[in-house]
């Protein structure tokens, strides 16, 4: 009998206060995965703190947009009070950024600001995501 190692499709470590979520597979595993490490941060956040959140999206694919966004959906509609956010999405493809950017918008409240990086300026994307 073979054992098989689950590896995950979205991993999540903290830096220096930053949430960084990396998608590793484009699948809905991912995003069933990113949301519940969200909502791990989320639930141990302060409300009077600003939580920042690094997604890195780099991997061969598009993800599943349209599971995303009513995941996304649902999820956000289950939420109540949540602390200010940054979030800097890197990515490596400027087209499915774009598409992602307005999907984002729709979803997201006046309390999350959302800004998009290439993968090769996560640099200044922390930068952007330290500042007050």
């Amino acid at each position: 009998m073979q054992a098989t190692a689950s590896r995950a499709h979205c991993s999540y470590e903290q830096v220096n206060g930053i949430h960084l979520f990396r998608f590793e597979r484009p699948s809905r595993r991912a995003v069933d995965e990113w949301l519940l490490h969200l909502d791990r941060v989320y639930a141990s956040s302060f409300s009077d703190e600003r939580v920042r959140i690094a997604m890195e999206y780099a991997v061969r694919g598009m993800p599943h947009l349209s599971y995303a966004t009513e995941r996304l959906r649902q999820w956000n509609s289950a939420q109540h009070h949540l602390p200010r956010t940054r979030v800097a999405f890197l990515h490596n493809n400027a087209t499915m950024a774009m598409i992602i950017d307005g999907i984002v918008r729709l979803l997201i409240s006046e309390r999350h600001t959302v800004h998009f990086f290439n993968i090769r300026h996560a640099d200044d994307a922390f930068d952007w995501l330290m500042q007050p």
